[in-house]
């Protein structure tokens, strides 16, 4: 993987500053090997300070290519919606944690941390965010509630209400004008925010894997990402994560939701996407590599995935 120097989550159009994301690029001045952005992703990003203080962005990005994108946070809170289907990753401070689909993911960092992102070719990243500093937030009483917020440290993975799930696909439309947008930007933050905290009041969910499983399972899906044109098999994959066979598949299943295969799947089919965007490659060939001996099978696996028949794109 090549490590970048420049700012990662970008527009064809436009490359914000990573201050509007809440966090500062590490800049590495011995690596050679950095690509600009428009390599790195396609697609579209908007980013805006909002009237509170607080910071909104909204990506719809493809990954081209398999890459890490490094970072510096400092003490905050952040907060992401992944509207994508597939599962990303996030490590601040050597520790990786799991964004999930359709779930607010927030995390409270309590000192400035370093990360880092994942992303690998054809990983679509469909998002919405939050950046929050209680000193740089105008309300005083919100402010005060999220600095105590931030204290207690840690990650939330909670469900979307269906008010928030609706206004966030309505946030995609860009049919609003600047300032009813930022009205829209705003109550999504606040929404969010309210039910981080009443997560906060009821409760932490037990976790179904202990931390040193969730590890060993995101280093084999990190090797299901890297070795896709190779043949995966649940015994290859157990050793990478250290499990018997029974425990990994029981145990990933449980983290990821998914089983391996559908995971591998996913990866393909997100991969033979990213392949058809760039326009030089045929349907055929997208089908062989992503391991369908049918075009025919392809197409509706395709269509089931991401809604349009890969010969539409």
């Amino acid at each position: 993987m090549a490590r970048i120097r420049e700012n990662t989550f970008v527009s064809q159009e436009l490359a914000p500053d990573s201050e509007t994301l809440g966090y500062r690029n590490c800049h590495d001045g011995d690596r050679q090997d950095s690509l600009p952005p428009n390599e790195l992703f396609a697609g579209e990003f908007l980013g805006r300070a909002l009237p509170s203080g607080m910071k909104f962005w909204r990506s719809d990005l493809t990954a081209r290519c398999h890459h890490e994108q490094h970072a510096t946070v400092d003490r905050s809170l952040m907060i992401r919606l992944l509207l994508s289907p597939t599962p990303t990753e996030l490590t601040l401070d050597g520790k990786r944690r799991l964004v999930r689909p359709n779930r607010i993911f927030a995390v409270r960092t309590t000192e400035t941390v370093n990360g880092v992102s994942r992303s690998y070719e054809g990983e679509r990243y469909r998002c919405l965010g939050l950046f929050a500093q209680p000193e740089q937030i105008v309300d005083s009483q919100l402010a005060e509630r999220i600095d105590t917020f931030i204290g207690q440290g840690g990650e939330l993975s909670l469900s979307a209400s269906p008010g928030v799930a609706m206004l966030s696909m309505e946030l995609f439309s860009n049919c609003y004008q600047d300032d009813i947008a930022d009205l829209l930007y705003e109550s999504w933050a606040l929404n969010v925010i309210a039910r981080c905290l009443e997560k906060q009041v009821d409760g932490k969910s037990t976790p179904r894997v202990t931390s040193a499983q969730e590890q060993s399972l995101l280093r084999a899906r990190e090797h299901i990402n890297a070795h896709l044109s190779d043949t995966l098999s649940i015994k290859s994959l157990a050793a990478v994560a250290g499990m018997s066979m029974t425990t990994f598949k029981d145990k990933y299943r449980q983290y990821f939701e998914e089983t391996p295969f559908e995971t591998i799947r996913a990866a393909r089919l997100d991969q033979a996407f990213a392949r058809l965007m760039t326009g030089r490659t045929s349907v055929t060939e997208a089908a062989y590599r992503a391991g369908y001996r049918h075009v025919s099978s392809f197409s509706d696996a395709f269509l089931k995935r991401f809604g349009c028949r890969p010969s539409e794109n």
